[in-house]
């Protein structure tokens, strides 16, 4: 696998200790942004092998195969930038996605121009490829078996809670502000009572009523995550595009028989989201559970009752399902056909069957199926009897142990 030189670990540990941002150049990014208008329609993210630190690595960027914008080649992270460039490529390539250059694409593209302060761990160039992409910050080599993982992964967690908070996160001035927190129903009162968001647990969360939200991109987690909390804590969208760009840790209390409970509630990515390979989807949803969660209470699996569940849908689920356990755990598995609007109970049950069919739910309990509906502007009534049901199984005790979140060991050379 190699070992890492000195001279790369000491200027990761210096971007741990500093600010999660990008650094610009302002004529450098002025020359770059005048280059964009070359760009064609049709898009590539594209990766090549580099070694370089004693890493073998993909490299990855964005192009028409004709222009490239990439976080550039340097030996020296602290010296790389954002490049944009036409030079051909001459070392084999392969093409990972294609896509639109629409206009969030180039406005992305735009926001990146004159980039620099590089860190193969928390800004790389797979970092902002994919970000150009699909507006998400997220390198697949940094989980923790990663090409680069492997390496900086435990260093970096080991660096403190602060440190691994910044992993597949944003940077500055990136981030997007959260929403406006609203009520969902004025009426509501029985909710999670929001305190704060993390990117990262502590060892003082472990205790937690640890709920985790899985499912589909479209199915509709973000929404039930905002009526469990009563209020937009979410960002939503009725859309089948995955609205949730990083996985967030939502924590508040829960009143349960006049006492208060700590709640963690974790939302997730989407599983099947077009814009990153299944696998990879369940690579940064493993790796992000590793390293934060070290119990699970409740795991709630989402599915989009309005649209048929797709054979890699259901096998992503089933993944999840065995890593997690779920024979040995199933009281502490909720799965949910959402979406259910306007049926009857009959052919709510009957796609409850079917839902358990697909999924191979076979050693649940009854009360863990849902088929719920929360359309936007609905009247409270209208999905009172749904919310009650989704929080007496998110809630309610019934199980006798929690989930021991599996960690598998990682190999670590420096």
């Amino acid at each position: 696998m190699g070992n890492v030189t000195p001279r790369l670990m000491q200027a990761e540990r210096d971007s741990w200790d500093a600010q999660h941002a990008l650094t610009f150049t302002e004529e450098l990014r002025q020359e770059q942004i005048t280059c964009l208008h070359s760009f064609k329609d049709n898009l590539f993210l594209c990766s090549m092998e580099r070694s370089v630190h004693g890493i073998t690595y993909k490299h990855f960027y964005v192009t028409d195969k004709t222009w490239i914008i990439e976080y550039g080649l340097g030996d020296d992270p602290r010296t790389v930038a954002v490049h944009v460039h036409c030079e051909p490529r001459t070392t084999t390539v392969c093409i990972e996605h294609a896509f639109r250059l629409s206009t969030a694409v180039k406005d992305r593209m735009l926001m990146v121009c004159g980039a620099g302060n590089y860190s193969f761990s928390l800004r790389n160039c797979e970092h902002l490829a994919r970000f150009i992409q699909s507006g998400r910050w997220v390198s697949t080599q940094m989980v923790r078996r990663g090409t680069l993982g492997q390496f900086l992964y435990v260093p970096l967690a080991s660096h403190g809670t602060a440190s691994i908070g910044k992993l597949n996160r944003l940077p500055l001035p990136l981030q997007h502000a959260k929403p406006d927190r609203k009520p969902v129903y004025d009426e509501v009162t029985d909710n999670i009572h929001f305190s704060n968001y993390k990117y990262a647990l502590h060892d003082c969360d472990k205790d937690n009523h640890t709920i985790v939200i899985l499912g589909a991109s479209g199915a509709g987690k973000s929404t039930l995550i905002n009526h469990l909390f009563n209020s937009t804590v979410c960002e939503a969208a009725q859309t089948v595009q995955s609205v949730t760009k990083e996985v967030l840790f939502l924590q508040g209390k829960y009143i349960v028989e006049q006492c208060a409970k700590n709640v963690t509630v974790v939302d997730t990515i989407g599983l099947c989201d077009s814009t990153l390979k299944d696998e990879e989807v369940l690579q940064l949803i493993k790796s992000s559970l590793e390293g934060n969660v070290a119990y699970i209470d409740k795991v709630i699996f989402l599915c989009n009752g309005a649209a048929r569940i797709s054979r890699d849908q259901a096998e992503a689920i089933k993944q999840l399902m065995l890593w997690l356990g779920y024979v040995d755990n199933s009281k502490n598995f909720v799965f949910v056909l959402n979406k259910q609007d306007d049926l009857d109970e009959d052919l709510k049950q009957q796609n409850l069957s079917q839902m358990m069919e697909v999924l191979d739910i076979t050693h649940t309990a009854g009360d863990c199926l849902l088929a719920t509906s929360f359309p936007a502007k609905a009247a409270y009534t209208d999905v009172e009897g749904d919310l009650l049901a989704l929080k007496q199984v998110a809630f309610t005790a019934g199980t006798d142990s929690r989930i021991e979140v599996q960690r598998e060991a990682a190999c670590t050379i420096l």
